[in-house]
C-alpha cells in the first residue's frame, strides 16, 4: 500500500497538531501545580475571578 504525498502531509500535520495541544496542556497543569496555595486563597479573597 502507497500513500500519496497528501495523505502523508495530512498525517504529519495531525500529529504535529496533538503534539501542540499536548503542550499546552502540559504548560497548563504545570502553572497550576507552581502556583501557591496561599496566592491562590488570597486572589479569592480579593475576589479575582481571573
Amino acid at each position: 500500500m502507497e500513500e500519496d504525498l497528501s495523505s502523508i502531509l495530512i498525517k504529519l500535520l495531525i500529529a504535529f497538531a496533538l503534539v501542540l495541544a499536548n503542550a499546552f496542556f502540559v504548560a497548563a497543569e504545570f502553572a497550576l501545580v507552581g502556583v501557591r496555595r496561599s496566592r491562590i486563597e488570597q486572589l479569592i479573597k480579593e475576589g479575582n475571578a481571573s
